[in-house]
């Protein structure tokens, strides 16, 4: 069993995984930083953890790197008004299904399911059309040779996928201020957590850049800074 390190992405950390991250499939990614987060596993057995325990490893990360709070902005479906979230890491954890796999009763008959990985969502990567990426993965879940399964099955079999691995499948119930509508918006810890990545490797570039300008410092002496001295230069370089 793959358990987080408690591990914060320090600094060089940051940059290492942007620089690497940034011309990977958004499924990699979410594995390059799962590998930050449990640095005893191999890449074999972060891909085959299942969504949820992946999302469980990628929120513990976030949490240990940038704190409990979380913000988001979501659009609103209807009038496209940005609607902000605050949230804390703690309240997104879903207490895991202990089973992987299981025999369920799916309308006539029953199936043998097993919970999703990072394997299954790289099978559909390249499928646009979404009925179709649904189909693959629902016949991906079943255990053994699967046959024809109908619309009203797979509907059925994805509902107990979502059962078996609910960490996976996050979603907000939201209401418009501005239009009054409501609706569900899906919440991905693997996008939120390699956007804030993203930014904050961003801002470390320009603030060596600055750095390195104003006191001819090297990266690696500027990056060892904690953020409370590199930012105090930071001003005394903008006087």
């Amino acid at each position: 069993m793959i358990t987080p390190a408690g591990r914060a992405l320090t600094s060089h950390d940051m940059l290492r995984t942007w620089e690497v991250g940034t011309g990977l499939h958004p499924i990699d990614r979410a594995l390059l930083l799962c590998a930050f987060a449990a640095p005893e596993a191999d890449s074999t057995e972060l891909a085959r953890l299942s969504i949820g325990e992946r999302d469980a490893l990628l929120l513990q990360l976030r949490q240990s790197t940038f704190g409990d709070r979380l913000q988001a902005v979501v659009e609103c479906e209807q009038c496209r008004a940005g609607l902000e979230i605050a949230i804390t890491v703690g309240s997104l954890r879903v207490p895991a299904v202990a089973v992987k796999t299981g025999r369920h009763r799916i309308g006539d008959r029953e199936v043998e399911l097993r919970k999703l990985d990072s394997c299954d969502l790289a099978a559909i990567a390249t499928t646009a059309d979404p009925a179709a990426a649904r189909k693959l993965l629902v016949s991906r879940a079943i255990v053994g040779e699967a046959a024809d399964v109908s619309e009203a099955d797979e509907a059925a079999i994805a509902a107990r996928l979502a059962e078996l691995d609910p960490q996976a499948d996050l979603v907000f119930d939201l209401a418009c201020a501005e239009c009054g509508a409501t609706f569900r918006a899906p919440f991905d810890i693997a996008s939120f957590l390699w956007s804030e990545v993203s930014t904050q490797a961003r801002r470390l570039i320009e603030d060596v850049a600055a750095l390195a300008r104003a006191f001819k410092w090297s990266e690696s002496d500027i990056l060892a800074m904690s953020p409370q001295r590199r930012q105090r230069y930071l001003e005394l370089a903008e006087a």
